[in-house]
């Protein structure tokens, strides 16, 4: 987070999108009545212990911290228009246990592609929580 923190505060634009579908779904992603997050009831909740520093964060920086849920398992990274890397490798941490894979393209066909694919997720305060 200092390290995300340090990045913003030099003026660097970053958007991140996570959370998969299936937790969504199962209410595992959940908002208590003062708008924090809290574990919901299923087994996956921990994926999401960050996301409530991120989104102080997001208010602290709105012009340079943009966070989505984009409700998939697809793990990818845009680095501007100059590079993209696609793969199996959780971005935002992982166990270290199991081999991870991600591939480096240039190719600025996908690269457009990935940018929609984050474009056409829903924004956090848009999703209906209840």
């Amino acid at each position: 987070m200092q390290a995300l923190r340090q990045l913003l505060a030099q003026g660097v634009r970053v958007s991140i999108g996570w959370g998969d579908a299936q937790d969504i779904k199962a209410q595992e992603l959940c908002r208590n009545k003062r708008n924090q997050w809290r574990e919901g009831p299923g087994r996956f909740s921990w994926k999401y212990n960050a996301l409530g520093d991120l989104e102080q964060l997001e208010q602290e920086f709105p012009d340079h911290l943009r966070l989505k849920i984009i409700g998939t398992h697809e793990h990818y990274l845009v680095s501007d228009d100059q590079f993209a890397l696609v793969g199996s490798h959780a971005l935002l941490g992982g166990s270290g246990t199991s081999r991870e894979v991600s591939l480096k393209t240039n190719d600025p066909h996908l690269i457009q592609d990935l940018r929609k694919r984050f474009q056409r997720a829903a924004d956090l305060d848009a999703i209906n929580w209840s």
